[in-house]
């Protein structure tokens, strides 16, 4: 028989319940930088995410990317709070706009975006041209 506390979990999406340690857990394991501007904090747990990265390539071309990640009405991730204890989540456009100065210190300027169609299209008529971006997980209905 299960649990009280899993029983009441039952129907629920798998990312609303709460995991142990959460995102920070997550972040602690990778062997590799995460790539996200409007995400700080962690608490305990290492943290391994920088805003952006630019890469040169071999030909002397510079690649700038900026990470950005959405968020849900509550002003985190949609995501159980739980999951996302100790991290700071800021607007993904208000953010990018702190980054402008990419675009100058590189030769392509791409934004990694996951959040959502709507804030996209917000992203690409507040940035100045010349920004690539690059759509994550887009759900476009059709009709």
């Amino acid at each position: 028989m299960p649990s009280a506390s899993t029983s009441a979990q039952w129907g629920k999406p798998r990312s609303l319940i709460p995991a142990p340690e959460g995102f920070g857990n997550l972040i602690s394991k990778a062997d590799f930088r995460f790539i996200c501007a409007n995400v700080s904090g962690g608490g305990r747990h290492s943290l391994k995410i920088s805003p952006y990265k630019i890469f040169t390539l071999p030909n002397g071309l510079k690649v700038a990317f900026l990470g950005l990640l959405q968020l849900g009405q509550n002003g985190i991730p949609d995501s159980h709070p739980d999951n996302v204890r100790d991290f700071v989540f800021r607007s993904p456009c208000e953010t990018a706009l702190e980054y402008l100065w990419l675009k100058d210190s590189s030769d392509v300027f791409i934004a990694l975006t996951h959040i959502g169609f709507e804030e996209d299209v917000k992203l690409a008529e507040t940035m100045p041209a010349g920004l690539i971006l690059s759509l994550e997980d887009i759900h476009i209905p059709k009709g």
